[in-house]
């Protein structure tokens, strides 16, 4: 079994019913009512970024990684909620705290980024690569699609006024 972590989008008119959803309700926003669909089925407000999460936080905050680009991994960043995933609790970033996130990664020199996606010495100790021990061109290029995923996907909810909850299934 492995550990993949999935960002999902939260408006702001959501982030205090969140706050105090109940496990439950906070499943049935997740995953939908029997029969219907949730923020799970809707790729406007979950990104997945399965097993490529570590490799791209290591393109966005390095290998001294500091916060905010640390988001994925940091549980400092943001609050913790009260629904269980399958690797531990949600974390919920608000609003404000997203735009700045936004704003680091857009802030980032493409210089940078791609050192960090050509660092096949650290990558390839990283987990998915570090279980086969190499990191080829195909896994740069699938790394470099996540981050470029979870890029468009943190600055549209900045732009939207959103907030983040970051979990691990």
């Amino acid at each position: 079994m492995s550990v993949n972590i999935r960002v999902y989008r939260v408006f702001g008119s959501e982030v205090e019913p969140l706050r105090r959803a109940t496990e439950k309700e906070l499943q049935r926003l997740l995953f939908g009512p029997e029969g219907g669909t949730g923020w799970e089925m809707d790729p406007d407000r979950m990104l997945d970024l399965e097993k490529s999460w570590l490799a791209v936080n290591h393109v966005l905050a390095g290998s001294d990684g500091r916060p905010p680009l640390t988001f994925l991994v940091d549980d400092a960043i943001g609050e913790s909620i009260d629904y269980e995933f399958t690797y531990g609790p949600g974390r919920l970033v608000e609003p404000r705290l997203a735009s700045e996130i936004a704003a680091s990664i857009s802030a980032l020199p493409s210089a940078t980024i791609e050192a960090r996606l050509d660092d096949a010495s650290s990558m390839s100790q990283l987990y998915p690569f570090s279980i086969g021990g190499s990191y080829a061109p195909e896994h740069r290029a699938w790394v470099a699609a996540s981050f470029s995923e979870l890029t468009a996907f943190v600055c549209r909810a900045a732009k939207l006024d959103c907030g983040l909850l970051v979990g691990s299934a």
